[in-house]
């Protein structure tokens, strides 16, 4: 029902707010806002628009009230009638919807200015002007108004809230942006009432006593958000603390008190009476309550929003808001929200009536703002749903903590009468402090042990027997707490030494963090970091634990009821961020609360049982699957979880969830942080004790009370911590049905009731697929071997009694070893009974696969990466091809039916290695499905420290990263089969097993069943301390017991037997051999109680007792149990190894045989992949498969006789150097077809070159030699020089005279070397086939191999033109390049090719790069072939001799000395005469060239000198050459000029061409020499032209100077012109500067005579002229 003043909102008290616009008002006019346009905007319209009309309404209604006069119209205000104008800013108030102009601009009255006219209509403000005083006035009114508001209509009342709620809205918004910008200069809209501060948080329980739980109520409080990550209260243990870090204080204390819940103070709003302020545009009213409460004002303002802006525009319609208000709601039957402004509630109420029939609904949701310190609000939502069904009215109440806004939501069958609110300021406000009773001591950590353990129990609460441990009647024993309290054991403190290394660390580290390491740890050990903060945040979890680190506390309160009600406020004092010192006293009242309200959890709802390991964001689980077995154990993994509450389903909808009734409250019901399981059989009725969840307890056992388990009590329940994901996950081992159910448990340790339970599907325990293959395979090609490496004389002699038996056909075999560890594990069987162990998986056979080649690879980059749809974890890579650095391009192509090759296996990366799901057709290259990595790792909370969670990381490869890609080795699928298994043998006995079992440090025990041979032996070592001179370390001798006996293997089947040679012909199946070979022991260690040490066996002997040589490479620092005597015998389990010898099988049936596994074409080896599985073909047995084990490769070699090849094929024997002085020689080599005519193809090629002087010294004596040169030498003609000297390398000796070479005609007589002599290399009495012999193996010896490696046929590239470089077998980077790289090129001075008209032919060419050009040696080459186990064939004959031009430049003459030979008389030419030294003789030098030129530069090069002559000489003098130029070559000498000489040798040589052909030595230093001119130059002959008018002549000396002379009238001669000629032999003129006249004015002839005079170099004159006349 109204009151008087109670819904009116100019009636609230709004001195704050005046105060706060007065100090803005100052702030402004010093210039703060200047530079803030977003506040002066907010400050203009707040001013000229909002809050002046505001005032005018208060002038208007103040106008009515001094001045009733039924005349008066509202808005004729004097002077100016003001009738017309529209003061509503753009709209009629009962036209909203008319507000349509965008453009309208808040405060525009039509272009006029009212600043200066008296709205006060005849009262003055004698005030200054300005928005605060303009409030203050407004605020004087409205008190006057509240006090007459009976005189006030109610159109006048809702037109002042209209007018006032926009200006608080607005101030609200203006202080909002003051508070962003940092110049708010008011207090802050929160501060002015009492809400719970943020960081700390207090709730309470009730408990009657009836139940076991102690009688009061249970209290329990946390430090929140920032302040909680980083701070537990200390008390006093920080009060002789230096320095302070952090939250760390003295005197840190929790203050609880109470006070009893009488007198609440609840407003409602009345929505049919209580008219509210509309705001047409924003959907929003605005609802005002004052109230006088123990004399005290106190106002509430509540919003209410109508969220369906489509259904309200349609209610607009047909009804006015502002007159029909309650129609207008109880119509609307959307969403609404509704806030308490400035405040939180604690308490809401509802009055829900009936509207027209049934079914009347109520959604309400309220939103609870939690108390954490954080920068944004995070929200906990409570929700209640109300039902009319036959009911006209429900009122009811919700309890939640910081309630800040309410959703609520009906239908048209109900509507609502009112909503009430209690908020924590309104109570506050209205107690007074007298009224608190403090509860407790103060409360905060503590090491006094008689207070923590009175805090846990004491007489007013007593818990020990009587306290239920959460159900089924276990109770809690307070003994445990004590002794956790007290009692720290190894990796295992107290909870007091917990505390005690907090407040240590707490000292420097706010989080107290350190590294936990276990006792034992070792140096290396990095430890776990871990907070102690979070450690005892997690022990708090426990009440009784809460209790006793001050976080909790039981209050007993003296004659309360059962209904009595208190609240309960926690007071504490602290900085108020780690970064703010500032002190702040935090606050927290509590929820109402009496004994009664026990505020358990809500009942749980279980989910369907899953099963197998929760995977979250598409992890992959691959130990178990979807029905959660495991193939390794009999284990079921059964997930059990909880349904999510709505808060955690992402998107959830409350209003538009169907569900008809949904009530969830975590404050009436408190939230469970853990949750008991409950497990039964199928059959049984009670469930299990202990709870299953105990499974995963650590530590010391404690045993709680339980009255089925009188004597020792049950174990205390270790229940699971909440996760939306999966509770726990129960690894059942038993078969059958199973039925679980769970309770959650809240931090007061009360338990809810137990959930409905869910049932699983019946578990069977299929067989296990265990089998693993054999290991250490290791295979053998048994072919012809000359030196035994990698087979034995037995099998070489099997090999040549099957060659010899069935030739041509296919008689190699393989040999291959391996080992078998016969250990099962057999943890999994409930009783171990032979019935049983005849069941166990264990093989009894061994495949072998073979693969011919090489696995599939594809290598290539990757072009782009897509999600694969409907998958988180899975990408589609679109792969492309490369060029690599070589210019070589890699494409990833693979056929599109070797796909399926590649499932499972791996795709590597620089990133790493990504499981391949499957390979499919791209465009252009193949599509790689691939699984992302899955990274798992704990980190702390950046915004929460001491919070933990996982973080889970995907690794994905790079965009344009290079990939490889192999087949999957280990699926049977890529594998071809070998017909014929291996048995394997077991020496085990069901009936008596050899079971061995070991516990691991967590208690788990396995058995295994023992295999192998297992008997007493004579271990004895082989060496001795100190080592002695025939010690063999680590080897050990095991002689067993005479009983222990090896039986042979039953596959016998040897691969040739004498006896029966016909025996396994290759054109059938045959068994395969199977010897006992080497192994693995068992040894027991010196040291008790470690496992046993698994060994290598190197040799079983068996010639008498079982003995076996066995090495240990640790033997020093783990020794292996050894005999002390003869009779001191240990305990040893020898597991035998296999050797098998499988024979070839017949084509085309079967493939494993030589067409699969021999090299084919020109290819020298070829490898096979073999590899094993193991099988389980028992009768009765399981039939499961191994998969394959790793490969080992097998290599079958080419094994083919070397041919000897003809003789090189040469162009010609002699060769030119190059620049470089190197000279290169190429011949070919024939490879002609086989004697089928097919092509062959030899596996490599050796290459050789020997000297003549190399040939001689190895088969001649050394004077022999000598005098085999001399005779050579005096052979002035010797057509058969290269012949002779060929058949002496090649050993041709003469056919009539054995070992004697042949004699060729020479000049001056014939000539054939002499046989050899050489000391030592024959003996008397050797035949000539052995001379023979000899005297090869000699020249052998001079060989120098051209190659460092054998030049490999297959590897030689093709085409005419080898190459001189180096060869290239390894990149840039190091890496051996592959044969396909481009860039691989061993062999560049190694070609092959082929010619046509010559089928199955090929020629192969080599190019000797490293002659040297001043070699004077006669060079021959051979060659052989070689195999691929390096045995060479014959040699070639040698061709040759090559010879190497002799072209290179011989040292440039050397000139001693030069003089100038002056002529004797004048008319002889000038001589130059040239001493030159001595030429060395074997240059050969027979010519010298005198070059001469008088331009300097032209000396540089022998080429540009102007002329030369040549003077042949004779070789070898050794007093040297003079040589003399006398000019004869020239007209005019070069009298007075330099004259430059150089002089070069010439040798004359044969060339490759068989021409002749000069050889040029280096060019000498220049020589200059000046030519001194001595005689008088002739007068030259001078002509006339006269046509030309000019004289001419030539000159007459070299470099002379000319004067031309004129005869004048007198007789006397004038000079009239001078020249010098520019060239030796350039004609000089001159020319008449005007035409000769020949003849006077009187016809008289006239004659002109002209002379020219030379003056030489020398400056003499010539002596005689020649005149002219014309």
């Amino acid at each position: 029902m109204s009151s008087g003043t109670k819904s009116y909102a100019f009636c609230a008290d709004y001195s704050n707010m005046a105060q706060c616009l007065l100090a803005i008002k100052t702030l402004e006019d010093t210039g703060a806002f200047a530079a803030e346009a977003e506040i002066l905007k907010l400050l203009y319209l707040f001013e000229h628009d909002l809050l002046r009309k505001l005032y005018l309404r208060t002038i208007r209604v103040l106008r009515i009230l001094e001045h009733s006069d039924g005349n008066y119209l509202g808005g004729d205000f004097n002077p100016g009638g003001f009738t017309f104008n529209d003061f509503h800013v753009g709209y009629l108030l009962d036209s909203p919807q008319n507000n349509t102009d965008p453009n309208f601009v808040l405060g525009d009255y039509q272009g006029e200015d009212y600043l200066n006219v008296d709205y006060h209509v005849g009262y003055s403000d004698p005030r200054e002007n300005g928005y605060g005083a303009t409030f203050e006035f407004i605020l004087t009114n409205f008190k006057e108004f509240c006090q007459r508001e009976a005189e006030i209509s109610e159109q006048e009342k809702a037109a002042l809230d209209a007018a006032l709620i926009p200006v608080l809205d607005a101030f609200a918004e203006l202080q909002k942006q003051l508070i962003s910008e940092g110049l708010n200069p008011c207090q802050l809209p929160e501060e002015g009432y009492f809400d719970n501060s943020p960081g700390v948080m207090l709730q309470t329980a009730g408990a009657d006593g009836t139940d076991g739980f102690a009688e009061g109520i249970h209290l329990r409080w946390n430090l929140t958000g920032e302040m909680g990550n980083n701070h537990i209260p200390r008390g006093t243990y920080s009060n002789n603390s230096g320095q302070l870090i952090g939250y760390n204080r003295p005197d840190d204390f929790i203050k609880i008190s109470r006070i009893p819940y009488l007198n609440p103070v609840v407003f409602s709003i009345d929505f049919e009476n209580d008219r509210p302020v509309v705001d047409f545009l924003k959907r929003r009213w605005t609802y005002t309550i004052n109230q006088t409460v123990n004399g005290k004002m106190i106002s509430n303002r509540v919003r209410v929003t109508f969220s369906d802006k489509v259904k309200y525009n349609q209610l607009m319609a047909t009804a006015n808001p502002t007159t029909g208000y309650f129609s207008f709601l109880k119509q609307y039957n959307s969403i609404l929200v509704l806030e308490v402004l400035n405040k939180t509630a604690f308490k809401l109420g509802f009055d829900f009536r009936k509207n027209t029939g049934n079914g009347g609904t109520l959604k309400i949701e309220a939103l609870c703002t939690d108390n954490v310190q954080t920068g944004t609000q995070n929200t906990l939502t409570i929700r209640k749903t109300i039902l009319l069904d036959a009911a006209n009215a429900v009122t009811d109440t919700m309890l939640g903590e910081n309630i800040k806004t309410i959703r609520l939501k009906k239908n048209a069958a109900g509507y609502l009468q009112k909503f009430s609110f209690e908020t924590y300021s309104d109570f506050l406000t209205t107690r007074n402090p007298e009224d608190w009773i403090n509860v407790g001591d103060d409360f905060s950590l503590s090491l006094n042990d008689q207070k923590v353990l009175d805090r846990l129990e004491n007489a007013s609460y007593p818990v020990n027997d009587i306290w239920p441990q959460y159900n089924n009647g276990t109770r809690v024993r307070v003994a445990n707490y004590q002794e956790k309290w007290e009692v720290s054991r190894p990796n295992e403190p107290s909870i007091k030494e917990a505390i005690t290394t907090y407040l240590a660390l707490s000292e420097t580290d706010p989080r107290a963090e350190d590294v936990l390491r276990e006792d034992n740890a070792g140096p290396d050990d990095p430890g776990m970091l871990i907070s102690y903060v979070d450690v005892l945040a997690l022990q708090a979890l426990d009440y009784h634990m809460a209790r006793m680190l001050g976080l909790g506390h039981i209050d007993v309160i003296p004659d309360a009821g059962t209904a009595d009600q208190f609240l309960y406020r926690l007071s504490y004092s602290n900085r108020k961020s780690l970064s703010d010192a500032t002190l702040v006293n935090y606050s927290c009242l509590s929820l109402p609360v009496a004994k009664r309200d026990k505020r358990v959890p809500e009942k749980p709802l279980m989910r369907s049982l899953k099963y197998g390991i929760p995977v979250n964001d598409g992890e992959i689980n691959t130990v178990f699957d979807g029905q959660g077995y495991t193939k390794l154990d009999d284990i079921r993994a059964v997930n059990i979880g909880r349904e999510p509450f709505p808060d955690e389903i992402p998107g959830y909808d409350f209003f538009s969830d169907s569900a008809p009734l949904l009530n969830n409250n975590a404050f009436e019901h408190g939230t469970a942080v853990f949750y008991g399981i409950e497990y039964r059989a199928e059959g049984t009725s009670g469930y299990v004790k202990p709870e299953i969840t105990n499974a995963k307890a650590m530590g010391t056992p404690y045993y709680a009370y339980d009255n089925d388990f009188p004597e020792t009590g049950v174990l205390e329940t270790v229940p699971a911590l909440d996760d939306p994901t999966s509770l726990y996950i129960h690894f059942e081992q038993e078969a059958g049905i199973h039925h679980y159910a769970i309770y959650g448990i809240n931090w007061f340790g009360r338990p809810s009731a137990i959930s409905d339970e869910v049932t699983t599907d019946v578990t069977v325990f299929p067989l296990k697929n265990s089998l693993i293959p054999p290991a250490d395979l290791a295979v053998q090609y048994i072919q012809e071997e000359d030196t035994l490496l990698f087979t034995t004389t037995i099998e070489q002699n099997w090999l040549k009694g099957r060659t010899e038996t069935f030739p041509g056909q296919d008689v190699s075999f393989t040999r291959l070893t391996f080992n078998w560890l016969d250990v099962v594990d057999v943890s999994n069987l409930k009783q171990i009974t032979a019935q049983a162990l005849e069941k166990v998986v264990r093989p009894d056979k061994v495949k072998v696969f073979f693969k011919p080649g090489m696995p599939l690879e594809i290598i290539g980059v990757i072009r782009n990466i897509l999600p694969v749809a409907d998958s988180d974890t899975q990408l589609r890579l679109y792969t492309g091809s490369y060029l690599q650095i070589d210019g070589a391009l890699v494409e990833p192509a693979i056929a599109a039916a070797d796909f399926f090759r590649f499932t499972d296996s791996l795709l590597s990366t620089v990133d790493g290695q990504y499981h391949v799901i499957r390979v499919e057709s791209g465009t252009d290259w193949p599509v790689i499905v691939i699984e992302k990595i899955l990274d798992v790792s704990l980190v702390d909370d950046a915004e929460d420290p001491g919070e933990f969670g996982t973080l889970k990381t995907y690794s994905s490869p790079d965009l344009n990263s290079r990939f490889s890609m192999v087949e999957n080795l280990s699926n049977q699928a890529n594998w071809e089969p070998v017909a014929e298994e291996i048995s394997i043998v077991s020496f085990t006995d069901p009936n008596t097993p050899n079971i061995e079992e070991t516990i691991d440090s967590e208690g788990n025990i396995t058995k295994q069943w023992i295999g192998g041979i297992t008997g007493n032996a004579i271990v004895t070592p082989m060496f001795s301390t100190p080592a002695g001179p025939d010690d063999v370390p680590g080897y050990y001798m095991i002689s067993f017991d005479a009983s222990v006996t090896m039986p042979p293997h039953p596959q016998i089947n040897l691969p040739f037997d004498p006896a029966d040679p016909d025996k396994n012909s290759p054109d059938a199946l045959h068994m395969a051999h199977v010897e006992w070979y080497r192994g693995s022991v068992r040894m027991t260690l010196e040291a008790e109680g470690e496992d046993k040490k698994l060994l290598e066996v190197h040799v079983i002997d068996q010639s008498g007792v079982l003995t076996l040589f066995i090495y240990d490479p640790t033997y020093m620092d783990t020794p292996i149990k050894g005999s002390t005597g003869p009779a001191d015998f240990v305990q040893v389990n020898f597991h035998p190894g296999y050797r098998v010898y499988v024979l070839p099988e017949p084509p085309p049936v079967y493939a494993f045989n030589r067409d699969h596994i021999l090299p084919l074409n020109e290819d020298n080896d070829k490898r096979t992949l073999l590899g094993l599985q193991c099988v389980d073909t028992r009768l009765g047995g399981s039939g499961f498969l191994s998969q394959v084990s790793v490969p080992a490769v097998l290599v079958a070699q080419k094994i083919e006789e070397p041919i000897q090849f003809e003789e090189p094929i040469v162009p010609g024997l002699r060769v030119r150097p190059d620049a470089t002085d190197k000279a290169a020689f190429t011949f070919d080599i024939r490879i002609a077809p086989a004697t089928n005519g097919t092509k062959r193809s030899p596996f490599g090629f050796e290459f050789f070159r020997t000297t003549h002087e190399d040939v001689l010294y190895a088969l001649y004596a050394d004077e022999t030699v000598t005098q085999i040169f001399a005779s050579l030498d005096a052979l002035e003609a010797d057509p058969s020089y290269d012949l002779r000297y060929y058949q002496l390398v090649n050993l041709m000796f003469d056919p009539a005279q054995p070992s004697q070479f042949r004699v060729f005609d020479a000049t001056p007589e014939p000539y054939g070397f002499p046989a050899p002599d050489r000391p030592g290399l024959t003996d008397p009495g050797d035949s000539n086939a052995v001379k023979f012999d000899k005297f090869k193996s000699a020249i052998r010896q001079t060989l120098l191999p051209l190659t460092e490696q054998t030049p490999i046929f297959s590897l030689l590239k093709e085409g005419y033109q080898t190459e001189n470089r180096l060869p290239v077998i390894r990149d840039i980077d190091g890496n051996l390049l592959s044969a396909s790289n481009p860039a691989f090129n061993p062999f560049p001075m190694v070609r092959k090719f082929v010619k046509g008209g010559e089928p199955n032919t090929t020629y192969i060419r080599f190019t000797d790069y490293i002659l040297s050009a001043s070699s004077r040696s006669l060079y021959f080459y051979a060659g052989n072939e070689v195999t691929n186990q390096l045995k060479p064939g014959l040699l070639s004959l040698f061709a040759g001799p090559v010879t190497i031009l002799h072209t290179s430049p011989a040292e440039a003459p050397l000139i001693s000395k030069f003089t100038i030979a002056t002529p004797p008389v004048a008319f002889e030419s000038i001589a130059v005469v040239f001493q030159i030294a001595p030429m060395q003789f074997s240059e050969h030098i027979s010519r010298i060239r005198v070059y001469r030129t008088t331009n300097l530069f032209k000396a540089n090069t022998l080429q540009t000198m102007d002329s030369y002559f040549d003077v042949e000489i004779e070789e070898g003098v050794l007093t040297g050459y003079e040589i003399t130029d006398n000019f004869e070559d020239l007209t005019i000498l070069p009298l007075g000029e330099l004259v430059y000489y150089r002089f070069a040798g010439i040798r004359t040589i044969v060339n490759e061409f068989d021409e002749f052909e000069d050889v040029f030595s280096e060019g000498s230093e220049v020589v200059s020499v000046r030519l001194i001119d001595t005689i008088n130059p002739d007068a030259p002959d001078i002509s006339y032209d006269a046509v030309a008018n000019k004289l001419s002549w030539l000159p007459t000396a070299n470099n002379g100077l000319y004067y031309l002379y004129k005869q004048n009238i007198k007789g006397n001669w004038e000079r009239i012109y001078t020249v010098t000629p520019p060239d030796v032999n350039q004609e000089m003129e001159y020319v008449f500067p005007e035409p000769l006249v020949f003849e006077d004015d009187e016809g008289n002839r006239i004659y002109y005579r002209f002379k020219v005079q030379v003056q030489n170099s020398s400056g003499l004159l010539n002596l005689v002229d020649n005149e002219v006349t014309i």
